[in-house]
């Protein structure tokens, strides 16, 4: 049971991460596949962003289902 809620809390700091710091999850993920390694695009920051949502969503339901149930 703590392990379902330790979980969803982890799904939620790093939703929370990738919300505020799509760049370097960009860095981590995607850079090497630049030539120049300039910087994320629109749609790959808004991408990251919206995943990001999703997880905190994800974790959250997740903790609370587990705690309440």
């Amino acid at each position: 049971m703590f392990g379902y809620v330790l979980l969803g809390l982890c799904l939620i700091a790093f939703g929370i991460f990738m919300i505020k710091k799509p760049d370097v999850i960009w860095e981590i993920n995607a850079s090497w596949t630049t030539r120049d390694g300039s910087e994320p695009s629109d749609l790959y920051v808004l991408y990251i962003r919206i995943f990001g949502g999703l997880l905190i969503f994800i974790g959250a339901f997740c903790s609370l289902f587990i705690i309440f149930s």
